[in-house]
């Protein structure tokens, strides 16, 4: 059965430039989809599924672009048909593509970011706006979903405490924000806090390319794929 919007939702899109819509992924998924990323980085980092949370944002953000192109399960959720089918909905663009998946994950309290050795992602830990645009290297980027994975927890007693809803981040794990091209948006509200984890998912135009775009960190991503 195919998902439809009201057009209440597509209004509002239009209007806001984002709109967030609940339970995207079950409880299973997120479980699942987390396992998945963490196997990315586990081996993109030479590491340990218990050392991720240490590594500084710098390193996993480098190491989190695209994990859907060495995982079967990371590549069946960022492409799964209803999250599409809702971003062709709200652009009013029919077929979209898949431009690139990007993770976002905050983790122990003393690495998270101040400054970063690389120019391009310190721009991003400040607490500076940038829209899709700036920071996408595909030319004809439509619009961005950015899924709640995990939000910051107390370990101590185990309870979750969610951060306010900021920017387009949602709290509520499962949840995610479509936003527009040219909304501008601050990953600062994800990286002030530990424990924080969420995924980037951009939809193009049936027809784009790759143009290397300064304000992308990870510009020589593709690059390195064609070496292997």
């Amino acid at each position: 059965m195919r998902f439809a919007l009201e057009k209440e939702h597509k209004d509002y899109f239009q209007k806001e430039g984002c709109i967030e819509f609940e339970n995207l992924l079950s409880e299973k998924e997120v479980v699942e989809l987390n396992q998945a990323l963490e196997s990315v980085l586990v081996k993109r980092l030479e590491a340990t599924s218990e050392r991720l949370e240490f590594f500084p944002f710098e390193q996993t953000f480098l190491a989190g672009r695209d994990s859907w192109r060495e995982n079967a399960y990371v590549k069946k959720s960022v492409c799964k048909l209803r999250l599409a089918e809702i971003a062709s909905q709200l652009s009013g663009i029919k077929p979209l593509r898949l431009g690139y998946d990007q993770l976002l994950f905050s983790g122990f309290p003393s690495v998270l970011p101040k400054t970063s050795q690389n120019s391009l992602v310190s721009s991003l830990v400040g607490n500076e706006k940038f829209s899709l645009t700036d920071i996408s290297g595909f030319q004809g980027s439509l619009c961005g979903l950015i899924l709640c994975l995990a939000n910051e927890t107390d370990r101590e007693s185990g309870q979750e405490k969610p951060i306010l809803r900021e920017n387009v981040f949602s709290t509520s794990v499962g949840s995610g924000v479509y936003f527009n091209q040219e909304t501008l948006i601050s990953y600062w509200p994800v990286l002030q806090k530990p424990y924080q984890r969420y995924l980037l998912i951009v939809y193009t135009g049936k027809y784009s390319f790759y143009v290397p775009r300064e304000g992308d960190p990870n510009i020589h991503f593709l690059k390195k794929l064609k070496k292997h």
